[in-house]
């Protein structure tokens, strides 16, 4: 599986790909904001994005990818601390997958990731724990 990880924190790149390598063998690649993340070859079976980027609002990010034939149906995660009720409807409804509010549990984006593939949930025990601390900035 190959997966574009897009925050603007190496910190949560980090712990990010660390989930995604362990839970799912996944091959990640990394950006810091809108620009560097459209600059990559893909393709990618799977987007993790936040929305604050330093370059453009992560909903331009996923506007583009739905709009491009390659990447239409790509399943996107979107991870933010933006946590208003609205603002995860909107996510949804341009298109994301999932919508993990910051700080979030490593189980809950390991949970959202295989729903989002339709793949099988790692246990808890396979390298995240049932109670790990919460994510965030």
């Amino acid at each position: 599986m190959h997966v574009l990880v897009v925050d603007d924190s190496s910190t949560i790149r980090r712990i990010i790909r660390q989930v995604l390598e362990a839970q799912f063998d996944a091959s990640v690649e990394e950006a810091q904001g809108v620009g560097d993340a459209l600059a990559l070859p893909g393709p990618f079976d799977l987007v993790v994005t936040d929305l604050l980027l330093p370059d453009r609002h992560g909903f331009s990010l996923l506007r583009e990818l739905r709009a491009r034939p390659d990447t239409a149906r790509v399943p996107v995660i979107v991870v933010s601390v933006e946590v208003e009720p609205g603002t995860a409807r909107e996510a949804l409804a341009a298109g994301a997958s999932a919508f993990l509010g910051k700080p979030f549990r490593l189980r809950e984006l390991a949970d959202a990731v295989g729903s989002a593939l339709g793949a099988p949930i790692p246990a808890a025990g396979a390298g995240v724990s049932g109670s790990p601390p919460r994510i965030g900035r």
